[in-house]
């Protein structure tokens, strides 16, 4: 299948493209400059109930990356743009007392998807894409934080799974950090509804 240069993940996938649910193919093809994709849900559960690490998620969280968090039922809704060849995404969490953002850029790069999260750029994770009975599901292959690699041995892994819930028509997201020593170390859990617009 030819590339798509305004769906990484359908560069990503190739042929394995069309084995995904027709909602995510909805959600993960290419936006023109034109376009707005918008959504809106609810996380079941966001953050991490490890309060020793909320010290450096407060550092992340300056940077729009992760934040000091354990909360259910947090308000939530992502702002999706072209990026010329990527998507820009802005993540709407309404906390307990606080709004937060979280910005990422995922794109290819040297033939690897990669999500670049925070600002200015601040962590890129190189993800490797498959498909599992209709959802896509994502693992990372290497991080790397202001430009520098973290070596595998200590690197934190980012698990996600993207599906199409059909009792509820909705879109639902499953994600876990985890540390080779230290386990799991940020989680969230989030359905939500989403539309393409034209741009006013």
């Amino acid at each position: 299948m030819p590339a798509d240069p305004g769906s990484p993940w359908r560069d990503a996938l190739g042929e394995d493209w069309e084995r995904l649910d027709p909602h995510l193919i909805s959600y993960f093809g290419a936006l023109t400059p034109a376009q707005i994709g918008r959504g809106r849900g609810v996380f079941d559960v966001v953050g991490t109930p490890r309060r020793w690490l909320w010290p450096l998620l407060s550092l992340l969280g300056a940077v729009h990356v992760l934040f000091p968090a354990w909360q259910h039922d947090v308000p939530f809704q992502v702002r999706n743009t072209d990026a010329g060849g990527g998507r820009v995404g802005l993540r709407l969490f309404e906390f307990t007392g606080r709004r937060r953002t979280m910005v990422d850029r995922v794109a290819m790069d040297n033939r690897h998807l990669t999500d670049v999260i925070g600002r200015p750029g601040f962590i890129r994770v190189e993800l490797v894409p498959r498909v599992d009975d209709g959802a896509l599901v994502l693992e990372s292959a290497g991080v790397s934080v202001v430009g520098v690699p973290v070596p595998r041995s200590i690197a934190p892994r980012v698990f996600l799974r993207e599906s199409w819930d059909r009792t509820n028509d909705m879109q639902h997201v499953d994600f876990r950090l985890e540390h080779p020593q230290l386990g799991l170390l940020y989680e969230y859990s989030v359905s939500f509804t989403y539309t393409v617009t034209e741009a006013a």
